[in-house]
């Protein structure tokens, strides 16, 4: 523990948690933080016999239930679980928040909005918000306005 109260690993917890509140037997997965900045969260299946020929569905319900508990950015790789770029550990109640913004109209070939394979009318502005709390869950909100030149 840190000296505010809040663990270095409050995001682990977090995911034990999620899927022991679900069901699932926690003795039989790992729970992993990979890497700094940005670090991401492993969570594999690890039975104690030899049930492997069950990994696949494991991981898929594993990867379910953390949605449900709003770790949006979860990837199921068949073989593990991975939530990628989970930020550090913030105090509760702080948000961390990153943003994009994309203009049509002005910018005849905008990258941004071409990647995401939408085209906007001209005068509309799109602003997608990524906001990630202090357990590394991810809401994206994203916006619409029309604006005039």
């Amino acid at each position: 523990m840190n000296s505010s109260g809040l663990s270095s690993d409050a995001a682990l917890l977090a995911v034990r948690t999620a899927l022991a509140d679900a069901g699932h037997n926690v003795g039989e997965l790992l729970v992993l933080s990979l890497g700094t900045d940005p670090r991401h969260i492993v969570v594999r299946y690890n039975p104690d016999g030899d049930l492997w020929e069950l990994e696949e569905d494991r991981c898929t319900a594993y990867a379910e239930t953390l949605k449900r508990a709003g770790w949006g950015q979860v990837l199921d790789l068949e073989s593990f679980v991975l939530i990628p770029a989970v930020p550090d550990a913030m105090e509760p109640g702080q948000y961390a928040a990153t943003w994009q913004i994309a203009v049509e109209g002005t910018h005849p070939a905008d990258a941004a909005a071409e990647a995401r394979g939408r085209q906007l009318d001209a005068g509309v502005t799109e602003a997608l918000w990524t906001m990630t709390d202090h357990l590394g869950r991810t809401s994206a909100i994203t916006t619409y306005d029309n604006f005039r030149t």
